[in-house]
Order: structure tokens, then sequence, then C-alpha cells
């Protein structure tokens, strides 16, 4: 493997869209949506958060395993959600701190940590814009559509990982989307990473 790096930021910022056009920009990187291997909003969405967050704990520790493996290959890898998605979200969900459970957690499990997190911040209101823009909203966008304290919640949660230095090896990065073009974004962020391959 060469570098990883997780994509975090609130619903609505553009992540997964670009974490797409940032692989494809640069030649052996792989972009990887564990969500699409598992939904727990596809199956049952009567879990509760505890649940869920160990549900989406336990997909952590499976695409470590896959990366620690090789079955990615040397490539560098951006992961769409990753630990500190899982954290600042049931953190909020479950009204409760997550940060020493969590720490367990990856260390008991061995879940590998990003070199770098990619984390994409947007406004409320243009969060909300761009999820009513996709057209079926999942029932975590309704949830948070229905309260913007917890979309609050989410991004200081998110802030306070970072900040703190949690669940990454060498640093973050802070991109705003609000008032940006996806195809803006996306070369802001290549300008970035191409500095960070190569040092």
């Amino acid at each position: 493997m060469n570098l990883f790096f997780s994509l975090e930021g609130l619903d609505g910022s553009g992540k997964s869209t670009v974490g797409k056009k940032i692989a494809e920009r640069f030649s052996n990187s792989l972009y990887i949506n564990p969500s699409l291997q598992f939904d727990m909003e596809k199956g049952d969405e009567n879990h509760s958060f505890g649940t869920k967050y160990l549900a989406y704990m336990s997909l952590n520790s499976r695409i470590s395993d896959n990366i620690k493996e090789g079955i990615f290959e040397e490539k560098n890898l951006f992961v769409d959600r990753y630990i500190h998605s899982t954290v600042a979200y049931h953190s909020c969900s479950m009204n409760r701190d997550l940060l020493k459970l969590s720490e367990d957690l990856v260390k008991q499990m061995d879940i590998l940590l990003p070199d770098y997190v990619l984390f994409f911040d947007v406004s409320y209101e243009e969060s909300m814009r761009r999820m009513g823009n996709r057209g079926n909203m999942s029932a975590n966008d309704i949830s948070l559509k229905r309260d913007d304290a917890k979309m609050v919640c989410i991004k200081n949660e998110y802030f306070e990982l970072l900040d703190k230095r949690k669940f990454y090896k060498k640093d973050y990065i802070y991109i705003d989307t609000t008032n940006l073009g996806i195809d803006e974004v996306v070369d802001e962020v290549c300008k970035k990473i191409r500095y960070l391959i190569k040092q």
C-alpha cells in the first residue's frame, strides 16, 4: 500500500463524488465505499444505534484486514467513511461519548489507521439542498433534515476527533465544499495529495 486516505465529513459534503474522481486522477489508486458492501438501512431499520455502531466498527475492521492482507495491492487507497464517521455519527445518535470505547475497539481489533484524513465540510443549508437533489433520501438523510442540532453535533464530534489527533497517523486536510463546484473541490484536493505523494 502507498498512502491510505479516509474520506470523512457531513452528508451532502460531496465526499463520495469527489472520492471517486480523485482516485481516477491518480494512477495506482482505488476508491472504496464500504457502505456499498454493507448497509444497515437496507436491512432492518429497527436496529438500535448501538448495534449499528458495532456493525460499522466491524466493517472498518474487515476493510483494515483486507488492506493488511494485500487484497488491494500496492495502491493509494481512498476509503469513504471509516473510523471518524463511525464514531462521530453514533456518538450523536446515541447521545454518549464513544471515544474511549472506540479507542479500545480500534486497539483490540487492530484496525489500521489511515495516513491522512480528508475532511469535507459543508454548511447545513447546502447539505440539505444537495441531499434533496439526490432523489431518494435515506432514513439517515431524513433524520438529519429534521434535526439541524444533530448536524451541528456531528460536525463538532468530527472536529474534536481531528483536533485531538485521534484515528489517523499523520495529518488531516480540511476542505469546505459549500461554495465550490465538484471539479473545483477535486482540483484543490488533488493539488494537496500530489504534494503528499511526492514526500
